[in-house]
């Protein structure tokens, strides 16, 4: 299997743990504090800038700032917090805000990284436009930038996600003793590889790895897992880099005929 690698720069958006989980940009997939991570994407000044729009809309914190809680005092690292201070963040790093809420927050954050929900854009688009229906030019110009930012990031999320869809197939590579070598590729990754089936007994064998592999289970659009950025990254690539590997691929549960 050739290796190949992408010198593009990339980043991540991570979602951490914790009892005050937070949403932040980082560089590599294997983040020790993420427990979701979406991506890769590229661009990844602007996607720094949507990412912040992204916590002031649903009032998640964007700092690294480390053992917080909610709505009890804490071992202050700063002396105050300007997110806070204008309302687009609860606070832990000064024992403000509610557990609930907040945690609501989180997850809106999680649904619209997974194109699951618009509702952060939404309600920045009707604060821009009640800000212009008041005359309030500065403010609904800056609501503008993140109502920009944040279609972009909807836009991304979308154009990953419908990527990752779109890479399920069976590969059908030439193997380096003149047959065939198959790559059972689902959602960018791959789940299983196998010589090209000789016998009869082999194509049988082959279709009943087939039928688990493709197994309907797995939703459509479903994140991957931390681990599987990489490799999708890495499929992805070598897709992009040998467009006549694509007229090497089937549709997943195509058969095996000799």
């Amino acid at each position: 299997r050739a290796l190949v690698t992408d010198d593009w720069p990339r980043a991540y958006v991570a979602v951490t743990g914790g009892p005050v989980p937070g949403v932040r940009v980082v560089r590599q997939s294997d983040h020790p504090g993420a427990v979701a991570l979406y991506g890769p994407f590229r661009r990844v000044a602007q996607l720094r800038d949507a990412v912040r729009a992204l916590a002031e809309a649903t009032g998640v914190r964007d700092c690294t700032v480390e053992g917080l809680a909610l709505g009890r005092p804490v071992r202050r690292q700063h002396a105050a917090c300007l997110r806070h201070a204008i309302g687009t963040c609860a606070g832990p790093c000064i024992g403000a805000g509610e557990a609930a809420p907040y945690h609501d927050g989180v997850a809106e954050c999680r649904a619209f990284l997974e194109g699951r929900t618009a509702a952060p854009l939404a309600r920045v688009t009707a604060a821009m436009h009640e800000a212009a229906e008041a005359r309030a030019v500065e403010r609904a110009g800056a609501l503008k930038g993140r109502v920009v930012l944040l279609a972009w990031l909807r836009d991304r999320v979308r154009h990953f996600t419908a990527n990752v869809d779109r890479l399920t197939s069976q590969y059908r590579a030439p193997a380096t003793d003149g047959g065939t070598h198959v790559y059972l590729v689902r959602r960018g990754t791959v789940r299983a590889e196998c010589p090209a089936p000789r016998t009869a007994a082999d194509a049988e064998a082959f279709q009943m790895l087939v039928a688990r592999v493709y197994h309907p289970d797995e939703p459509a659009g479903a994140d991957l897992p931390p681990h599987a950025l990489d490799e999708f990254a890495l499929v992805a690539s070598w897709f992009r880099r040998k467009p006549e590997a694509r007229g090497r691929t089937v549709p997943p549960t195509t058969p095996w005929k000799a």
